[in-house]
């Protein structure tokens, strides 16, 4: 155990009809989006995170423990899991739409040139009324921006692109 990193985690939550969807992909609701994740890192005492954080940030926070010195832009979308003030919000994604989620509100953002309409909602899920709304997409564009132009760097290249992404 002294040169073992463990890591134990689930890839989506599940959802049981508890916001009306089952399953998983359907929503970015904390049912669907909230998973455990356990580590165990040689020579680290006990702590529990209770900030925001994503699968992405496991593969930065190992490359940083192996002794990767890139910058994490070259490589990823995520943070050091052990930087709780490095973090802004997370991203996540299903078939047709990305989520933004901040430690104040989500905003799922639609694929789909706008097909779909999904309004922001407080962290717990619940429905902002429009000025709530209005205000957290005014006082966070820049934000939503920047996720969204993060996620656009992993796009899939065609073939006949003349740039990169």
């Amino acid at each position: 155990m002294s040169n073992t990193i463990i890591i134990i985690t689930g890839d989506h939550g599940e959802e049981f009809m508890e916001k009306g969807f089952w399953g998983h992909n359907s929503s970015f609701d904390e049912e669907q989006t909230h998973t455990p994740l356990v580590t165990w890192f040689p020579k680290s005492k006990h702590q529990e995170i209770d900030y925001i954080t994503s699968h992405v940030d496991i593969s930065v926070t190992l490359n940083q423990i192996l002794g990767l010195t890139n910058q994490v832009e070259d490589y990823a979308l995520g943070k050091n899991l052990f930087n709780p003030n490095d973090r802004k919000y997370v991203v996540t994604s299903d078939w047709r739409s990305i989520g933004v989620k901040t430690n104040d509100f989500k905003y799922r953002i639609s694929y789909m040139n706008g097909i779909d309409v999904w309004h922001p909602t407080a962290t717990n899920d619940v429905r902002l009324d429009n000025g709530e709304e209005d205000m957290i997409i005014l006082n966070n564009e820049n934000l939503i921006l920047d996720a969204m132009k993060g996620t656009k760097r992993f796009l899939y290249k065609t073939k006949n692109s003349k740039e990169a992404l």
